[in-house]
């Protein structure tokens, strides 16, 4: 079994990992420009094709100080690689440094607009003209329904009227009479 350990290096320029001064702590960053973290075993990372993500400062407490996992400057720029060592900690294996990571720049709470009312001079513009036609609209069908109900007559009822003989179905008063049987 390996007694190597992989380390997270994270930098802000291009460090010489044959150089590095062990433990690096989170600490040191300011001074060192550098700091490892998130030590394991070799046989923590499997050669597996699933993607494993490692979030860089997530560690707000460092309860750890030597491998703490800190939170970085909210400015600047970083680049990380993992770094295998030895038992005497000298550099067994690494990867290539990443490309440089610029972390976006957070704005202060007094400048975020929270308001949701804002509105552009189009939209305004835009809003009064169509309120305006849905109020024409509006009237002209009032207007209409009023005008269109003065000219309708009031349905008119026929009396009942009495009739001798009322049929449902034309039929000829005529009707034929045979004086030879039908073959």
């Amino acid at each position: 079994m390996s007694t190597n350990t992989v380390w997270l290096l994270v930098a802000n320029k291009i460090v010489d990992t044959t150089k590095l001064t062990i433990p690096a702590p989170y600490s040191s960053f300011a001074s060192n420009g550098y700091y490892l973290t998130l030590n394991a075993t070799e046989s923590s990372y499997n050669c597996d094709n699933n993607a494993s993500y490692i979030r860089v400062g997530s560690d707000t407490s460092c309860s750890t100080p030597n491998t703490c996992n800190g939170p970085l400057a909210s400015s600047g720029k970083y680049i990380v690689k993992f770094v295998v060592l030895d038992i005497n900690n000298k550099t067994v294996d690494e990867t290539g440094w990443s490309g440089f990571i610029t972390l976006p720049q957070g704005k202060a709470s007094s400048v975020i607009d929270t308001w949701p009312g804002r509105r552009s001079g189009g939209m305004i513009v835009l809003t009064s003209i169509l309120s305006v036609l849905l109020a024409f609209i509006l009237v002209g069908l009032i207007g209409a329904f009023i005008l269109g109900s003065k000219h309708v007559k009031p349905d008119t009822v026929a009396p009942p009227v009495a009739t001798k003989n009322y049929e449902t179905h034309y039929a000829s008063e005529k009707k034929h009479t045979y004086s030879e049987p039908l073959n």
